[in-house]
C-alpha cells in the first residue's frame, strides 16, 4: 500500500510537469521583426568590433586626362575630345563642360546622348550614376585671319589636363600654342601635325601661319651679326640659386629664327619666355649645356628673351661660384648683374675675375624692377668668360610679431545679484595667425563672437587643461594703403557671476587674457545705483570725463561693418549735437554695446551665434590701460558700501543728536540754543540719504553738528571736570573717591 501511494504521488507529479511544459509552449508566441535590426541584435551579442565607418570622399566626381583633335574649317576650329570621369555616388551630378561661346553640336555620356541647358555661362549636363564614365564631346570655336595667320581662343573640356593634336592639311606650316607644356611639329602626307600637352585651363591661345618659300629651312641664307645686352638677376634662397637672364638681342645684316646659348651643366632650365618663341630644348654637352631657342617666324632688329634657370645649393653656409648663360655666336656681349637675398643670409664676394663691382644706383632700371628684395651686389662685365664667387652665411631668424591688437574698447554691466555681461571688440591686424587665444575669468561663459562683422564659431582649446581657454578663428588681414595691413574687427560677448553685493565690501571686475599684445585698451563699467563706490584699485587707470577715444580713421578705411560700428561708437558732429559731456559718454557706450542688436535665448555648440544686447544703466566708470602684454588680464576692484550702510550711519547720527538734545535739556539748558544743530543734523540725514552723490558732504555736516552741541553743552568743560576730580597721587594702595 505504501509502495503503491509513492507510485501515485510520482505519477501525480510527472503528470503534472508534462502539462506545464506544454502549456507554456502553447503561449509562445511569434514575434516579426525588421531584418536590419534582426541584424543590429545580432551583431551586438557578438565579440567582433564594429567596422569603422568609411568617411565620404571631399568631392563628387573627378576628371582624368582629355584627349583632343583639332582640324580647321573655314572660319572656325573643329574639336572632338573624349574625357574619362568618376563619380563617387550614385546620386544626380551637375556637370559644367566649356563656356556658351562654342557652339556644342554633340555630347554623349558612356555613348548616350545627353540633354544640355546653359548654366553660369557654360553648357551644363545632369547625370545620375557611380564609377568611372566617359564624356564625349564635338563643338566648334570660331578663329580670325590676319594676314597669313590664322589665330583662334581654343576652349578645353573639364579636365587634369589634356593632350592636344592638331592637323593643318598643309605643309611649311608655323605653329604656336600658348601655354603649353611642350610639343612637336612633324610633316606627313601634306598635312602638318602638333602634338603637345596643354595644362588644366578653360582655353589657350592657338594660331598657325604659313611660312614662305625661302623660310621653309631654319638655316639663314645669310650669317647675321648678334650683339647682346644681358641683365642677369642672381636670386639666393635656402637649397637654390636662380637666375633670371634677361637677353637683349641685336640682329644686324640678316635674319634668324633661332639662338644658341651655353648655359652650365649643373643648372636646370626652368621656363623661357619670347613674344615669338615656337619651341626650345637642351643638349648634353662634355662641360655645358646647350640651350636652342626657336622662333616661329625670322627675325631681325631687336628681339628679348627671358631665361630663368636654377641651380642647387646644397650647403646655404659656403662658397659658390655663380652660373652664368653665353649667347653663342655673338659678336659682342656685355651686361650688368645684380645679386639679392631671399631670405636672411649675408653675402659677400670672394673671387672676382673679368668683372667690375658697380654701385647698386648704376644697375639699370629694366633690372632693378625684376629684384623683389633689395640688390646687395652689382657688377658689371664685357666679355666672356668673368668669374664671380660669392660666399653666403645663414643667420638664424629671431620671432617677431605676426598680429597685433591696435586698440580694444570693453563694455561691462553689472547687476545687484553681481551677473555681468561683458562685450569686447578688438581692432586686429593679423599675418598668419590662425586663432585668438582668449583666457575667460573664472566661472565665465561665452555667449557668442563676431570676425569682421561675421559670426563665427569659438572652439575650446584640445591640448589645454584651463576650461577657461577659448580660441576664435581669425582671418588674415588684407593691404590697405602704403602696403600695410589693414585691421579687422574681433568681437566676443561673455556672462560672468561675481556674487552680489553685500553691506560693504568689494567687488572685482577682469577682463580676458590675450595672447596678442594690445596697445591701447578701454573699459567702460556699469554698476548698480544703490552702492556707493568709495575707491578703485587694479592694473587700469580710471579715467576722467569722457569715455575712450575712438580713432574714426581706423574705421572708416575698413570695409562696411566697420564704418558703422564708427559712426555709431564716435558719432560726428552731423550727427549729435550734445553739449554735456557725461551724457555724451552715456550715448557712446549705449551705442557701443548695441551695435549688434539681437536676443540671445540658448546657446548650442556647432552653430553660428547669434547677437547680444547689453544693458546700459546705473553709475558708469571709465578706465584705460596702455600697451597691455600677452597673456596680462586686465583688472578693476571696486570697494563700495552698501545702501543698508549709508542708512544706519546716518540713523546713528541722527539719534545721536537727539540724545545730546535732551541730555542738555534735563539740566536746564535753553534748547532754542540746539535747534541750530538740529536742523542741520535732519537736513543733513535726509540729503545724505536721498541723493548718494553727496553721502560724504552729509557726514561733514553731521560731524560739524556734532561739534556745534559739544560746544553749547560744555563738553570739554565736563570732561576737564570729570578727571579733576580724580585723585592721581594717593598712596598706593589707596581707593578713589565717590565722584
Amino acid at each position: 500500500m505504501k509502495n503503491f501511494f509513492k507510485f501515485t504521488v510520482t505519477f501525480i507529479l510527472v503528470l503534472y510537469l508534462l502539462l506545464t511544459s506544454v502549456m507554456a509552449e502553447e503561449k509562445q508566441g511569434q514575434v516579426t521583426i525588421p531584418l536590419d535590426q534582426f541584424l543590429k541584435l545580432m551583431n551586438s551579442g557578438s565579440n567582433k568590433p564594429a567596422t569603422p565607418s568609411i568617411p565620404p570622399p571631399p568631392v563628387t566626381l573627378v576628371f582624368g586626362t582629355g584627349d583632343l583633335s583639332v582640324t580647321p574649317l573655314k572660319d572656325a576650329l573643329k574639336v572632338q575630345c573624349k574625357v574619362i570621369f568618376k563619380v563617387f555616388h550614385g546620386g544626380w551630378n551637375e556637370i559644367s563642360l566649356i563656356s556658351n561661346q562654342a557652339a556644342l553640336s554633340q555630347v554623349k555620356i558612356d555613348g548616350e546622348e545627353m540633354a544640355v541647358y546653359i548654366k553660369d555661362g557654360k553648357y551644363t549636363v545632369v547625370y545620375k550614376g557611380a564609377g568611372n564614365h566617359t564624356l564625349d564631346m564635338t563643338y566648334l570655336v570660331s578663329t580670325r585671319r590676319t594676314g597669313n595667320t590664322t589665330s583662334g581662343k581654343l576652349l578645353l573640356p573639364p579636365s587634369s589636363s589634356s593632350n592636344l593634336t592638331l592637323i593643318i592639311p598643309a605643309t611649311g606650316i608655323n605653329i604656336q600654342v600658348n601655354p603649353s607644356m611642350g610639343g612637336s611639329t612633324v610633316e606627313e602626307e601634306k598635312k602638318t601635325i602638333f602634338k603637345g600637352t596643354l595644362p588644366s585651363a578653360e582655353g589657350i591661345d592657338l594660331s598657325w601661319s604659313l611660312r614662305t618659300v625661302s623660310d621653309n629651312s631654319r638655316q639663314s641664307t645669310g650669317k647675321p651679326r648678334i650683339y647682346a645686352q644681358v641683365y642677369d638677376l642672381l636670386s639666393v634662397s635656402v637649397g637654390s640659386i636662380q637666375i633670371t637672364g634677361l637677353v637683349n638681342l641685336s640682329i644686324l645684316r640678316g635674319q634668324t629664327d633661332n639662338f644658341s646659348f651655353s648655359v652650365p651643366e649643373d643648372v636646370e632650365i626652368l621656363e623661357i619666355k619670347s613674344d615669338k618663341l615656337q619651341t626650345w630644348s637642351v643638349e648634353e654637352g662634355k662641360n655645358n649645356k646647350k640651350l636652342l631657342i626657336f622662333l616661329t617666324e625670322k627675325v631681325e632688329g631687336t628681339q628679348q628673351v627671358t631665361v630663368i634657370y636654377e641651380k642647387p645649393l646644397k650647403n646655404v653656409s659656403s662658397v659658390w661660384t655663380a652660373p652664368f648663360l653665353q649667347v653663342i655666336g655673338a659678336e659682342q656681349e656685355k651686361g650688368f648683374i645684380a645679386c639679392e637675398a631671399k631670405t636672411s643670409l649675408e653675402m659677400k664676394s670672394t673671387e672676382e675675375q673679368n668683372i667690375n663691382r658697380v654701385d647698386v644706383k648704376e644697375l639699370p632700371s629694366a633690372l632693378v624692377n625684376l629684384a623683389s628684395s633689395p640688390v646687395i651686389l652689382a657688377y658689371r662685365y664685357y666679355k666672356h668668360p668673368f668669374v664671380l664667387s660669392i660666399e653666403t652665411q645663414k643667420h638664424e631668424e629671431l620671432p617677431v610679431l605676426s598680429a597685433t591688437i591696435d586698440t580694444a574698447q570693453a563694455v561691462t554691466f553689472v547687476n545687484d545679484d553681481g551677473l555681468g555681461l561683458t562685450k569686447v571688440i578688438y581692432q586686429m591686424k593679423n599675418n598668419e595667425k590662425q586663432f585668438l587665444e582668449l583666457k575667460l575669468p573664472e566661472g565665465s561663459e561665452i555667449l557668442n563672437a563676431f570676425v569682421a562683422g561675421s559670426p563665427v564659431k569659438p572652439v575650446k582649446a584640445s591640448d589645454s587643461k584651463d576650461k577657461r581657454t577659448v580660441l576664435i578663428p581669425l582671418r588674415k588681414s588684407e593691404t590697405g594703403e602704403n602696403s600695410g595691413l589693414s585691421s579687422f574687427a574681433v568681437e566676443i560677448t561673455y556672462k560672468s557671476k561675481s556674487g552680489s553685493f553685500s553691506f560693504l565690501g568689494s567687488k572685482s571686475e577682469i577682463l580676458p587674457g590675450c595672447d596678442v599684445q594690445i596697445s591701447e585698451y578701454y573699459w567702460t563699467i556699469y554698476l548698480p545705483e544703490g552702492n556707493r563706490v568709495l575707491s578703485f584699485t587694479g592694473n587700469m587707470k580710471q579715467a576722467e570725463g569722457m569715455m575712450a577715444p575712438v580713432n574714426r580713421n581706423l574705421f572708416l578705411n575698413e570695409a562696411k561693418y566697420d564704418k558703422n560700428i564708427a559712426e555709431k561708437i564716435a558719432p560726428s558732429a552731423e550727427m549729435v549735437d550734445i553739449k554735456d559731456k557725461r551724457q555724451l559718454q552715456q550715448t557712446m557706450v549705449q551705442n557701443f554695446t548695441s551695435t549688434t542688436v539681437a536676443d540671445n535665448t540658448g546657446r548650442v555648440s556647432g552653430v553660428l551665434p547669434v547677437e547680444l544686447y547689453i544693458p546700459q544703466s546705473g553709475q558708469v566708470f571709465s578706465f584705460k590701460k596702455l600697451l597691455v602684454e600677452e597673456g596680462q588680464t586686465p583688472s578693476v576692484i571696486a570697494s563700495y558700501v552698501g545702501q543698508s550702510f549709508v542708512g544706519t550711519v546716518c540713523w546713528f547720527f541722527l539719534s545721536l543728536s537727539f540724545l545730546l538734545i535732551i541730555i542738555p535739556g534735563k539740566k536746564g539748558l535753553n534748547r532754542n540754543r540746539l535747534i541750530p544743530a538740529g536742523i542741520v543734523l535732519l537736513v543733513s540725514f535726509l540729503i545724505g540719504k536721498k541723493i548718494g552723490e553727496i553721502f560724504f558732504s552729509s557726514i561733514v555736516g553731521i560731524i560739524l553738528g556734532f561739534i556745534y552741541l559739544a560746544i553749547v553743552c560744555n563738553l570739554p568743560g565736563r570732561i576737564l571736570n570729570f578727571f579733576k576730580k580724580l585723585e592721581w597721587h594717593k598712596p598706593v594702595g589707596a581707593k578713589y573717591n565717590n565722584m
